[in-house]
């Protein structure tokens, strides 16, 4: 298709730059990144917004059982959003906060070492800017190392961390969960 429409003199743009240029417009647009988990943390986001009653925009990487598709179409205040790393994807978008789950060696055909993979996350934070909030796993050696030196306002989450900002302690399994 993209050989075809270059042929026909179509414009083509790549879904990231395209999810980058309609989230620009959302006051607050909230980027969930991170090698694992980001689809369920995008998904109990926008959940969470929507019960809340802030009428969020979501752009998930799977289906989002609460709305039966991998979008939500909200409000123009709240954008919420899977970040995916791949490639540097994440850096056509423009995040007001930047969360990072975790970051581990991954997508080796893209990323040839940590270093990369951190300051890679660390670019994708920075993009918040000044006023921006990067919301970051304080128990990830790795994501600590690329927050080092974000000028934003940095909080941190964890279990059983109580130097982090935010601290999840005494959980409770119940039948696995």
């Amino acid at each position: 298709e993209f050989v075809e429409a270059q042929k026909r003199g179509i414009p083509c743009v790549s879904r990231a730059d395209y999810l980058g240029y309609i989230m620009s417009g959302y006051n607050c647009r909230i980027g969930l990144s991170g090698m694992h988990g980001k689809t369920t943390t995008t998904s109990m986001t926008a959940k969470i917004f929507t019960d809340a009653g802030l009428d969020p925009t979501a752009s998930c990487g799977g289906v989002m059982k609460d709305v039966g598709s991998e979008y939500l179409i909200g409000g123009e205040n709240y954008f919420v959003f899977e970040a995916c790393e791949y490639m540097d994807s994440f850096l056509d978008f423009y995040p007001t906060v930047a969360v990072v789950l975790n970051i581990e060696m991954d997508h080796v055909d893209y990323f040839h070492s940590m270093e990369q993979i951190r300051n890679s996350y660390a670019a994708f934070m920075a993009k918040t800017g000044e006023n921006g909030i990067a919301l970051v796993n304080y128990c990830d050696d790795d994501v600590m190392k690329a927050a080092e030196g974000y000028t934003g306002r940095l909080v941190t989450f964890g279990v059983e961390a109580d130097e982090a900002d935010y601290c999840a302690a005494n959980l409770v399994y119940e039948r696995g969960c």
